[in-house]
């Protein structure tokens, strides 16, 4: 089964974080890393991860419907 890896880049003001999205067909998970300050980016990835994984996964869509053509 094929596994699609998609990485944003999230940033605001001195925040700035990475979202890794491991993709496959209609479900994924999401595993972050916040390049070193865990604790100060916690609330601020919570605000913004809704809108990242709905983003996510519309990208996802796109693509294996491309792929499965």
């Amino acid at each position: 089964m094929r596994k699609k890896r998609m990485a944003f880049l999230l940033s605001e003001g001195n925040f700035s974080l990475v979202a890794l999205f491991s993709l496959q067909r209609n479900s994924f998970s999401l595993q972050r890393e916040t390049l070193g300050f865990e604790n100060l980016h916690q609330n601020w990835f919570s605000l913004h991860r809704e809108c990242s994984l709905a983003r996510a996964y519309l990208c996802t869509k796109v693509t294996l419907n491309r792929n499965d053509s």
